[in-house]
């Protein structure tokens, strides 16, 4: 039933014409005169141009789509072309294009941000160029390309989808930032100065043979040249101070500001190729340990990438079931935007078994901490649990 009706659709605009074109000559046949006979000549080219559009396959196209990266950091600007290509020569009016946009995306920009009009009339091979602005962080699935056509007297309208599917990623912003700045004047920012942003792997002990994995600097290039394969180098073990990072992945409020600066601490921890790990609470529990930082940083960021976060927040409760299982070593970073009663509690139990711990708390733009939270931030305080707070403002367009 359904199939009879597309084919009734589909059909009815012929035989509307058809008819219109069979009524006005037989008016001009039976009538006579110049009146009848003009309005007759009149309508026949609109007519046949109108069984013409009918009948043009729209889908027998080219069409392609080229973006101009496929991977963005938030708040790039995308740049889509799309080409289409046809053999003959047939007049066609105009073509509405539009490019199906990602959910995310449509809801972001509006569904007619990637949709243009053009008129091509004759020419073989039609090329459109949109852009979006400030693209939002995820993973972007495009679908297809949709094309419409019709005559001058609207009678018939042609559409044709072609199925263009491609994907692209939208990475968190990466801003410069570094812990010893941000908490100057604590124990613990001389304490990452000396430890964590100084690379020293330890004495040579020896060396060997290299292995995947090892990193650039480890390759010991005089032993490689005399050997003629590649030598890694072989250090004692060492004792360093390791950081692991845990953010709140459970709510949507203030997720983009948890995951940029987790993102940029990340970043400027793999440049240092100190190991670190990255733990994430939120629908799924998430541990990442960049034992090769700038291998198992990509894994991360696709994990930053994708995550959206739920409307309440239950990281309190996750942090408490599960950081005692966690294989904790150095210091540990919480990164959140909310404070309450049941995340100081977690705090001071994890204080008491020996870990060190301090808090970075982003505060989101235009707004300030009430008075329970200065309350809960002054209590850490004063327990010797180090706190810093910043703005997006700062997060966003001052630390460096």
């Amino acid at each position: 039933m359904a199939q009879l009706k597309r084919l009734l659709i589909q059909i009815a605009p012929i035989i509307m014409i058809l008819f219109l074109l069979t009524l006005t000559f037989m008016y001009a046949m039976f009538q006579g005169g110049f009146v009848s006979w003009f309005l007759f000549y009149s309508f026949a080219p609109f007519g046949c141009y109108s069984l013409a559009v009918a009948v043009y396959p729209l889908h027998r196209l080219e069409v392609h789509r080229k973006l101009n990266k496929r991977v963005y950091q938030t708040g790039d600007e995308f740049n889509a072309t799309i080409t289409i290509t046809r053999k003959g020569y047939f007049p066609l009016l105009y073509i509405i294009i539009q490019d199906e946009l990602p959910l995310q995306l449509e809801n972001h920009y509006g569904k007619t941000t990637s949709k243009i009009m053009v008129f091509p009339f004759l020419r073989k091979e039609i090329q459109i160029q949109y852009s979006l602005f400030g693209l939002p962080r995820g993973e972007h699935s495009f679908k297809g390309i949709s094309l419409r056509t019709g005559d001058f007297l609207g009678f018939v309208t042609k559409e044709a989808y072609y199925k263009k599917e491609e994907n692209y990623l939208v990475y968190p912003k990466i801003t410069e930032v570094e812990l010893p700045a941000l908490f100057a004047g604590y124990e613990l920012g001389e304490q990452l100065a000396r430890s964590v942003f100084h690379h020293g792997g330890g004495f040579v002990s020896g060396i060997r043979e290299y292995q995947a994995g090892d990193r650039f600097s480890w390759i010991d290039w005089k032993a490689s040249a005399r050997k003629n394969v590649l030598v890694s180098k072989e250090f004692e073990q060492q004792k360093t101070s390791r950081l692991t990072v845990v953010m709140d992945a459970s709510t949507r409020y203030g997720l983009e500001s948890r995951i940029t600066f987790a993102a940029s601490i990340l970043s400027s921890y793999a440049k240092t190729e100190q190991e670190i790990q990255f733990i994430s609470l939120g629908e799924k529990l998430y541990i990442q340990r960049l034992q090769n930082p700038l291998f198992h940083l990509h894994e991360v960021f696709y994990h930053l990438t994708v995550m959206q976060g739920e409307a309440i927040s239950r990281f309190p409760e996750m942090l408490n079931q599960e950081w005692s299982k966690w294989p904790l070593e150095g210091n540990v970073l919480l990164i959140v935007t909310e404070m309450n009663k049941p995340l100081i509690f977690t705090v001071e139990a994890m204080i008491k078994r020996g870990c060190p711990l301090f808090i970075v708390m982003i505060i989101q733009r235009d707004q300030s901490l009430n008075e329970r939270e200065q309350m809960f931030v002054k209590l850490l305080n004063s327990k010797q649990i180090q706190v810093k707070m910043i703005t997006e403002s700062e997060l966003f367009d001052t630390i460096h």
